[in-house]
């Protein structure tokens, strides 16, 4: 595996929660992981990405692993265009053909096979649940349980699609950002990314946080819609709410700031919404 240095005036043009994104030699990108992030994740994004390259989808092409300064980095071919976010923070009132583009990606992603490399939804969610550390036991075990009774399945999952991962090339939508495809159905895959929609943001302002999170609500439920109008009647909304509580819940491993309250808050609204009357 290639072995190398950041130059010391790199600056990058994008970070995120698990990486920084600089630009890099003959018209690629690096994605360079933090310095607490282990190897495991860079080498299961690394076979994701590449194993997906094979399945006929508008994704960037993997160029190689590499090791930066004791830091794991995935080199990526460089897609033109803006990120779906970007556009609609240029020009919001293209927010519904963003959103309208990303449940068509979603869809075709979803009937795609799953590459048997690709990890089970059932088995990541349930990892990442046991490893947070805000759930009582109770809880804990209430939901693993409601886990357990979901079903399973073999199509492809992107499991972190929102508009920040999509970029708008002159060809069309290219979806970036493999790091937790999993194996399953797409209900979960569509749970996830309407959950993320809703999430946005954490705002202190409590007037504005209720006027974003209104307009979150919207967009989420256009998304929602449009997701399932392609589905055309194969999964139903009933299927993608049942998914939120096993996802809501594994979202505490990702360590998203300000979020811990939010998160713990619509757990126990959906868990007495659950127990018996």
């Amino acid at each position: 595996m290639p072995s190398f240095t950041l130059p010391q005036d790199a600056k990058p043009f994008a970070r995120g929660l698990s990486a920084e994104v600089y630009a890099w030699e003959q018209g690629r990108i690096l994605k360079l992981f933090l310095p607490h992030f282990p190897r495991f994740h860079a080498d299961y994004e690394a076979m994701c990405s590449a194993v997906v390259s094979r399945c006929d989808l508008p994704v960037a092409r993997l160029v190689e692993r590499v090791d930066i300064d004791e830091r794991h980095g995935l080199v990526f071919e460089r897609i033109t265009g803006p990120s779906g976010l970007e556009a609609i923070g240029r020009q919001p009132w293209r927010l519904l053909p963003v959103l309208h583009a990303m449940a068509q990606a979603q869809h075709r992603i979803n009937q795609t096979k799953a590459p048997a490399e690709i990890h089970a939804l059932h088995d990541i969610l349930a990892h990442h649940i046991a490893h947070q550390k805000v759930l009582s036991e109770a809880e804990h075990d209430t939901i693993l349980a409601c886990l357990a009774r979901l079903p399973r399945g073999d199509s492809l999952c992107h499991a972190d699609l929102h508009p920040g991962q999509m970029i708008l090339s002159p060809q069309g939508p290219v979806v970036i950002d493999w790091a937790n495809a999993a194996r399953g159905v797409p209900a979960a895959d569509i749970a996830r990314s309407w959950l993320l929609l809703r999430l946005g943001p954490p705002i202190e302002n409590r007037w504005l946080g209720a006027v974003v999170r209104f307009g979150l609500a919207l967009a989420g439920q256009a998304f929602l819609t449009m997701r399932l109008r392609l589905a055309a009647r194969t999964v139903s909304k009933r299927e993608v709410e049942a998914w939120l509580l096993p996802l809501l819940a594994a979202r505490f491993y990702e360590r998203v700031p300000g979020e811990e309250a939010r998160l713990l808050r619509a757990i126990r609204h959906r868990l007495r919404q659950a127990r018996p009357a």
